[in-house]
Parts: C-alpha cells; structure tokens; sequence
C-alpha cells in the first residue's frame, strides 16, 4: 500500500508539473500573440507610409506638369505681347506721320 501511495504522490506531482509548463507555454503564447498584433499593426502603418509616399510622388509629378503648362502659357502671353506691340507700334508710327 505505502508503495501505490508514492506513486500515486509521483504521478499527481507529474500532473502538476505538466500543468505548470502549461500555464508558462499559455502565457508565452499569449505575449506571442499580441506581438504578432502588434507587428501587423506596425506593418500596416508601414504600408499606409509607403502609399502616401506614392500619393506624394503622384502629387509632385502632377506639381510638375501643372508647373510646364503655367510656363508654357506664359511664354505663349509673352510672345502674344510681342507681336501685338510690335504691330500696335507699327500702326501708331503710321498713324503719327
């Protein structure tokens, strides 16, 4: 009988010992769990980044076009101005003589 009884006292110590390294594994997966949250919340910030960064880039390349067509109009108004003095002055000197 004192035999059956340390054994038993054996096994309900394994019982405790297993329940044990289960708790630490439960707790280990659980701060595994939210560093995985938040490592994907992280990433999403990175990609939320990376396409404002694109929505930048967009942005700036649409910048520049706008920029060539104000140019290019006002190169067109200064040429315009040109020929409408040069004409004007012609026709003001014709005018005077």
């Amino acid at each position: 009988m004192p035999e059956d009884s340390r054994k038993l006292d054996q096994i309900v110590e394994s019982i405790h010992s297993i329940e044990v390294m289960q708790a630490r594994m439960d707790g280990k997966l659980d701060v595994l769990t939210n560093t995985s949250a938040d490592h994907e919340s992280r990433l999403r910030q990175v990609e939320a980044a990376t396409s404002t960064d694109a929505d930048t880039a967009q942005k700036l390349t649409d910048h520049e076009s706008r920029m060539r067509v104000i140019e290019r109009r006002l190169w067109m108004l200064a040429g315009a101005a040109a020929a409408v003095g040069s004409a004007g002055g012609s026709v003001v000197s014709q005018i005077l003589k």
